[in-house]
């Protein structure tokens, strides 16, 4: 919706910063991510609701995993408005193990293995994009390897496309 890079703060309100992310940095960014469709779509709700449910339970490894992800998403930012992008790569990796802890129900047989073909193929860090379960993986690599990564995810049955940034954000017109 607001297009760009921003780092969005939950609370008792939304803030949204944008950030001045480097117009370099961001195509070299764009450059070395690749998505890969994991060919199944998910029930998002329920995985959402499984985390509710542990976090209202106050399960340890939803808590801790919640918590890294926040600390993981400031240091992500802090690599990005520096142009660390193999610091970014790798931080995107940790995010994606913090993240299966805070609910089973995110990873699937699929998708650990594409992980593990995509980090064999040259891949710093991915994780899955949404509630996980299904849907995209998004993987960063240097531009280099790109071309090997996207061939070992087809040959396993993953589609994988580029990614494209939108830097203006939501926009409608009228013909």
């Amino acid at each position: 919706t607001f297009g760009g890079f921003n780092f969005i703060e939950f609370g008792e309100r939304v803030i949204v910063n944008p950030l001045r992310v480097n117009d370099s940095v961001v195509d070299e960014l764009q450059l070395n991510l690749l998505l890969c469709w994991t060919g199944t779509t998910r029930q998002s709700a329920l995985i959402i609701e499984d985390q509710t449910a542990r976090l209202a339970g106050g399960e340890l490894e939803t808590l801790a995993g919640l918590r890294a992800q926040k600390e993981l998403a400031v240091a992500m930012k802090s690599a990005l408005l520096r142009g660390e992008l193999s610091e970014f790569g790798s931080l995107l990796g940790e995010a994606w193990k913090q993240k299966k802890r805070m609910s089973p129900l995110i990873a699937t047989d699929f998708i650990e293995e594409a992980y593990d073909v995509a980090m064999r193929a040259g891949a710093l860090g991915g994780k899955v994009t949404g509630a996980g379960g299904g849907g995209y993986i998004l993987f960063y690599c240097d531009f280099a390897q790109k071309h090997r990564l996207a061939e070992a995810l087809t040959r396993m049955g993953g589609v994988v496309t580029d990614v494209a940034f939108e830097r203006r954000g939501l926009t409608t017109w009228r013909a």
